[in-house]
């Protein structure tokens, strides 16, 4: 997605030119408010709009530099969701089919994962290629810093891209275990507000259910 796409498709769309998977979502076959949409769209007729707000950490919105295209994704005080997942008709509960179509995977995601791979090998040249592809239409200003990043910075600058430019798409808990990173809980998160959540954390591990453990007798504990 170009610079201008990212702030203007509105992330709607299954014909948007960078979606490789998606859901073409249609009168008939909308799940309704209990959707992403319902969650995430001010200006879909939703919780959101209603005031369950769901918003980017203030710390990472304020690791966003103003060179950075993406910060416009977000509303500068409230900080939800403004021209990423958002309903084209720009109206305050304005959209109530729900018909706005869901993105799973993208082609920025294979240029960070690409990125990172390259980086952990040390194929820097390769990694920085990838990185810099990226940012050419996100943030030229930290695009042309990119030839100059050590493995140590690239990684740093790759994990920041995983979580911005990925944010509402369900990347973020992996890529925190991946990285091995810890992550302090902004103010404007209502739950365990500054509160440093380690990627080590057993919260952040899957329980088995206890049917499964009751009824599975080969069950290793």
């Amino acid at each position: 997605m170009s610079q201008a796409e990212i702030i203007e498709s509105g992330f709607s769309s299954i014909n948007i030119g960078s979606w490789m998977w998606a859901f073409d979502i249609t009168k008939d076959n909308t799940a309704g408010l209990p959707t992403f949409w319902g969650q995430i769209d001010y200006f879909t007729y939703s919780y959101c709009s209603a005031g369950d707000y769901k918003m980017i950490d203030k710390n990472l919105y304020n690791e966003i530099p103003a060179s950075d295209t993406r910060k416009q994704w977000f509303h500068p005080s409230v900080l939800i969701s403004w021209y990423k997942f958002y309903d084209s008709g720009r109206k305050a509960m304005g959209d109530r089919t729900w018909t706005n179509d869901i993105v799973y995977m993208r082609v920025e995601e294979m240029y960070l994962i690409n990125a990172e791979a390259n980086t952990r090998a040390n194929h820097l040249t390769e990694a920085r290629a990838s990185l810099k592809a990226l940012l050419d239409q996100r943030d030229e200003e930290t695009a042309s810093k990119v030839n100059d990043m050590n493995a140590d910075q690239l990684l740093e600058n790759i994990y920041y891209n995983w979580r911005v430019e990925m944010w509402a798409e369900g990347r973020g808990l992996l890529t925190l275990k991946r990285f091995h990173k810890s992550m302090v809980r902004g103010e404007n998160n209502y739950a365990l507000t500054g509160e440093t959540i380690s990627f080590e954390d057993s919260r952040l591990i899957f329980e088995i259910p206890e049917r499964e453990i009751t009824n599975n007798p080969n069950l290793q504990k």
